[in-house]
């Protein structure tokens, strides 16, 4: 049994903030262009950088504890500080 720090994936997609975002995202592109006002750059990458953030799908490193065996997934973070919480170490 491994008495180290764990690791437990912080499921954005579940969160309120996560859904809010995603469901609206697009629509929220499609009317700003269609007003002539794009969104600027910076702020599209910071949305869809949290959009793709912590989702096992869009990328993952697999890690393997030498004391016991036990693998896990782990997702990347895309270490943004705009909507993301810091990445919390431990356990």
């Amino acid at each position: 049994m491994c008495l180290g720090p764990t690791y437990e994936r912080r499921q954005p997609e579940k969160t309120q903030l996560y859904r809010i975002i995603a469901d609206n995202w697009e629509t929220f592109l499609q009317e700003r262009a269609y007003g002539g006002r794009d969104v600027p750059k910076f702020i599209r990458q910071e949305f869809e950088g949290f959009l793709r953030c912590g989702i096992l799908a869009c990328g993952f490193g697999r890690v393997c504890c030498p004391t016991c065996g036990v693998d896990k997934l782990v997702a990347f973070s895309c270490m943004g500080r705009g909507f993301c919480p810091p990445v919390v170490q431990g356990g």
